[in-house]
C-alpha cells in the first residue's frame, strides 16, 4: 500500500534550495524512510492550488518566510485545504518572528518570561532599569543592548541606531539575571515537534548573552551538553506548556535555568538552527535527526486523525 501523499509548501523553488538547511534535508530523510511521498510546491505556484486534492496533508515550511511573500500565499492555500478537509501541519497562523509576539501570549499565561514593552521612542519605554534593547525580530543575539542606567540609554540607543538607521531597536525587555553562583549564565534549547520535547543543546556562557558566538568551549561545558542531551529536559511539560500556549506545531524554544529553580523563557523559534547549518559542525546530532523523524511522525498522525 502506497504511503500518504504530502505537499511541502515552501517559498524555495528548487529542492536544492530548499535542502539549504539542515532542517529540511532531516526531514525529508525521515519522509522518505516512512514512506511519505512528499512533493515540494512553491505557494504561489498556481499548480499547488490545483493539485491541493490529490494530497493527504500538507506541510508549511516557514524558511525563507520572507521571498516572495510566501506566507501570504501559504495561507491562501491553507484556506483551500480546510474546505477539502485537507490537514495543514506548522500552519503559517501560528508563524512569527517577532520575539514580542510569544512574550505577550506567555505574559498573558502566566509562563515565566521577561516583561517587555516595543517603543518608538525611549520616553514610551516605562520599564525599570537596567535593562536590554534590541530589533524586535532579530535573532542570534545581534544589536542586543544592556542598559545599566536610564542615564546611558539615549547614547547606547544612538549608537546601536547608527549600525542599521533603517531598522532602529524598537522592544524594550526586563533584565533578568539568570547567573549562577560560578559565574556562568545558561541557556537550553529543546525542539517541540507535535507536543514531543526533545532536548538540543546546552550551552553556558560567562557573558549575558548566552550563544554559540559567546558559549564557553570547554570540558566542563561539553559534559554539561552531554548530560543534558542524555537525561533529557527534567521539566519537559513546562516546555511543552509554553509551545501549547502559542499554538505551535514546531518551535526551538530558549529558555534558561535559573540558580533559584526557575526556568525563564525568551523566544520560541519557528526556523531553528542546526548542527550541519552554515557556520556549524557538518554532522547532525542525534536531535537534529530525532527532529525530522518526529516531524515526519506528526504528518502520518494528523493524516490518520483526518481519516485519509
Amino acid at each position: 500500500m502506497a504511503g500518504p501523499r504530502l505537499l511541502i509548501l515552501s517559498a524555495y523553488r528548487t529542492e536544492r534550495g530548499f535542502r539549504e538547511f539542515q532542517a529540511a534535508r532531516v526531514l525529508l530523510a525521515a519522509l522518505d524512510a516512512r514512506g511519505v511521498r512528499w512533493r515540494l510546491g512553491k505557494s504561489d505556484d498556481a499548480g499547488a492550488a490545483e493539485e491541493l486534492a490529490g494530497h493527504d496533508a500538507v506541510l508549511c515550511w516557514t524558511f525563507r518566510h520572507t521571498w516572495g511573500n510566501h506566507l501570504f500565499h501559504a495561507a491562501r492555500l491553507e484556506e483551500r485545504c480546510a474546505e477539502l478537509g485537507i490537514p495543514v501541519v506548522n500552519p503559517v497562523a501560528t508563524f512569527t518572528y517577532r520575539h514580542s509576539a510569544d512574550l505577550e501570549r506567555w505574559s498573558a499565561a502566566g509562563v515565566p518570561c521577561p516583561r517587555h514593552q516595543r517603543f518608538t521612542r525611549l520616553a514610551e519605554v516605562a520599564l525599570g532599569y537596567p535593562l536590554v534593547l534590541r530589533r524586535d525580530g532579530e535573532h542570534r543575539g545581534r544589536r542586543m543592548v544592556r542598559v545599566e542606567r536610564q542615564a546611558d540609554a539615549p547614547r547606547l540607543l544612538d549608537e546601536a541606531n547608527r549600525e542599521d538607521p533603517g531598522r532602529p531597536l524598537d522592544l524594550a525587555l526586563e533584565l533578568v539575571d539568570t547567573r549562577w553562583p560560578d559565574g556562568f549564565y545558561r541557556k537550553r534549547r529543546a525542539y517541540v515537534v507535535g507536543g514531543e520535547v526533545i532536548p538540543a543543546h546546552a550551552v553556558r556562557s560567562e557573558h549575558w548573552i548566552v550563544n554559540f558566538g559567546h558559549r564557553r568551549g570547554d570540558l566542563a561545558s561539553w559534559r554539561e551538553d552531554r548530560a543534558f542531551l542524555a537525561a533529557g529536559e527534567p521539566r519537559a511539560g513546562e516546555i511543552r506548556t509554553a509551545v501549547a500556549v502559542l499554538g505551535a506545531d514546531v518551535a526551538a524554544v530558549d529558555y534558561s535555568p535559573a540558580p533559584d529553580g526557575r526556568l525563564v523563557f525568551w523566544e520560541a523559534n519557528r526556523n531553528p538552527r542546526m548542527w550541519g547549518d552554515r557556520n556549524l559542525p557538518a554532522r547532525p546530532r542525534a536531535p537534529d535527526h530525532r527532529f525530522g523523524e518526529a516531524l515526519a511522525e506528526l504528518v502520518l498522525r494528523r493524516v490518520a486523525e483526518a481519516g485519509r
